[in-house]
C-alpha cells in the first residue's frame, strides 16, 4: 500500500457508457455468489483515485478485490471486514470489472455468476446450472458498509452440472393449531414496542440499536428475545423446544421489517407458511 500513500482511495463518480451492456469478459473476471456461504466474491472493482490536497481526479483508478456476505432475512449485503485490497493500479474502468459509483452509492456488477439448482417435482435435484447477471447493489445511507440488491437480469447460461446424491431430507415436524397460537406472543411483543422504536426513528433520524436504549426488551414464555437491528429491523427470537417451544419454530426468529417511506410494516421468517396460519401478518 505504500505505493498509494500519495493518494486517498476515495468512490467518485463514475460514468461508463457500457455500464449497462453485457460484456463478454473471461470467467476469471466475473463476480461469484456462492451459495452454500451466501458470499459474494467481486475480483475486480475500479474505484477513483482523488487528490487528498485538491480533492480532484489524477486520473487513475484503483482495482481492488472484495468480499461481501448476505445478511439473513433482506437482500444486503454487508463487506466482510478486511477484505478490500487494492491489486493494481489503472489508467482507466474496465467494462469487466465491478464499478462503484459515488453519486447514489451504487455498485455495478457487469458479471455475476450465481450457481442455481435445478429441481424437478417432487423435490428431485437433477443439476445445477451457473447463470450470469448484471447487478445493481445500491449502499445505505445510514450504513455505508452494507450494500441493497436494487435490480438485477439475466444475461448469460452456463453449463449444467450434474451434483451430487443430495442427503436424505429431515423429517417435517407436524405443529396443531395449538402449537401456531404460541406465535401469537412475538407478534404481542412487537407490536407493544413498535410504536416507540418508530417514534425514536423519526425523532433521531436513526434507528435505535439497541433495543434498550428506548424500552426495557420484554420477553415472554414462548419469546427468547426481542432485538433491532439494520437495517429497520425489530426481530423476535423463539425460545428452543426444550423450553416448551413447539418444534416447527422452536428457534427461529421472526423479522419485522419497517419501510421508512411507506410507514408500514412488513415480515420475513424461515418459518414455513403452512405453520403461519393464525399470524396476523403474512410473512415472506
Amino acid at each position: 500500500m505504500n505505493t498509494y500513500k500519495k493518494h486517498h482511495l476515495a468512490l467518485v463518480p463514475l460514468l461508463l457508457s457500457t455500464a449497462g451492456a453485457y460484456a463478454e469478459c473471461d470467467t476469471s473476471q466475473h463476480a461469484k455468489y456462492i451459495t452454500d456461504t451466501q458470499t459474494l466474491t467481486i475480483p475486480f472493482l475500479d474505484i477513483g483515485l482523488i487528490d487528498p490536497i485538491t480533492g480532484q481526479l489524477t486520473g487513475e483508478m484503483a482495482v481492488a478485490n472484495v468480499d461481501l456476505s448476505l445478511k439473513e432475512g433482506a437482500d444486503d449485503f454487508v463487506i466482510i471486514p478486511d477484505t478490500l485490497n487494492v491489486i493494481k493500479m489503472a489508467s482507466e474502468a474496465s467494462e469487466c470489472n465491478a464499478l462503484y459509483t459515488y453519486r447514489g452509492g451504487t455498485l455495478h456488477i457487469p458479471n455475476l455468476d450465481v450457481e442455481e439448482v435445478i429441481v424437478l417435482p417432487p423435490g428431485i435435484v437433477v443439476g445445477s446450472v451457473t447463470r450470469t447477471y448484471k447487478a445493481t447493489l445500491r449502499q445505505l445511507p445510514l450504513t455505508p458498509e452494507i450494500f441493497h440488491l436494487e435490480e438485477y437480469t439475466l444475461v448469460g447460461t452456463g453449463t449444467i452440472i450434474d451434483p451430487p446424491p443430495p442427503p436424505p431430507l429431515p423429517p417435517v415436524a407436524e405443529c396443531s393449531l395449538e402449537d401456531q397460537a404460541q406465535l401469537m406472543e412475538p407478534f404481542t411483543l412487537y407490536n407493544a414496542v413498535m410504536p416507540m422504536v418508530v417514534a425514536e426513528n423519526m425523532i433521531m433520524g436513526e434507528w435505535p440499536i439497541p433495543l434498550s436504549s428506548v424500552i426495557t426488551p420484554p420477553t415472554g414464555v414462548y419469546t427468547a428475545k426481542l432485538e433491532t437491528h439494520d437495517p429497520f429491523h425489530i426481530d423476535a427470537t423463539m425460545k428452543t423446544e426444550a423450553e416448551g417451544v413447539a418444534s416447527c419454530f422452536a428457534g427461529k426468529t421472526i423479522h419485522f421489517i419497517y419501510n421508512p417511506t411507506t410507514g408500514t410494516f412488513g415480515c420475513n421468517t424461515d418459518i414455513p407458511a403452512e405453520y403461519m396460519t393464525l399470524f396476523p401478518m403474512t410473512c415472506n
